[in-house]
């Protein structure tokens, strides 16, 4: 597919300007920040874990996702270990030529703890949902996505962060067939995306068990 899990990843492309157009923005993009996107785990879980193995880039089958769900491990370095309440995050798809291909934002609540004693940060999970709208679900390749996170912390410090910028493959994700009818489910978090799911999951009847 074109993606390898890595321990890290870069929180920019060059190639993209930085930006949304968010009527809240605000000037404080110190305090909150996204580290990376998480890379599944075989249980489905999430994990505030900086050290826990991120995603180089996404990918998404349009025949079987409606939408891209990136888990974001977000860290917050706000003085006296104030948490952080998330509340918007903006949303912006481009081509690789810097056109402009979707705008949009959603709600969340994500908590993003202060640092703990003795660090200088604190990490949290918070989750973008980026809409595969038709014009995207009919491109073959791949775009940048781009997410500014805003929100405020318990003592009232507004914040925000700088844009992360993330690349998605659009693209059809291979099924992995069975070697034998009886053989287990190969399970999948969310069908069409990042892995490629057991080919029994993607039927009309799917059994129980495709998903943990």
């Amino acid at each position: 597919m074109g993606c390898r899990w890595i321990l890290w990843c870069s929180s920019t492309l060059a190639f993209l300007a930085a930006g949304c157009d968010n009527p809240w923005a605000i000037e404080n993009r110190a305090t909150i920040f996204v580290r990376h996107v998480q890379a599944g785990r075989e249980d489905c879980s999430e994990t505030a874990d900086p050290s826990a193995a991120a995603l180089a880039c996404g990918a998404v089958d349009p025949r079987y996702a409606r939408s891209y769900v990136a888990t974001l491990l977000v860290g917050n370095q706000l003085v006296d270990s104030d948490p952080v309440v998330l509340t918007r995050i903006d949303i912006a798809a481009r081509g690789l030529d810097g056109a402009t291909l979707l705008e949009t934002w959603h709600r969340t609540d994500a908590l993003v703890p202060g640092a703990p004693d003795g660090a200088s940060v604190g990490y949290g999970i918070a989750t973008a949902t980026v809409p595969i709208d038709p014009d995207l679900a009919g491109l073959s390749g791949t775009v940048v996505v781009e997410l500014v996170l805003t929100g405020q912390s318990v003592r009232g410090v507004p914040a925000q962060s700088a844009p992360y910028q993330f690349p998605l493959r659009i693209e059809s994700i291979d099924c992995l067939a069975p070697k034998e009818p009886t053989d287990p489910l190969h399970p999948v978090c969310i069908l069409g995306q990042d892995a490629a799911p057991d080919c029994r999951c993607v039927g009309p009847a799917p059994p129980q068990g495709c998903v943990p």
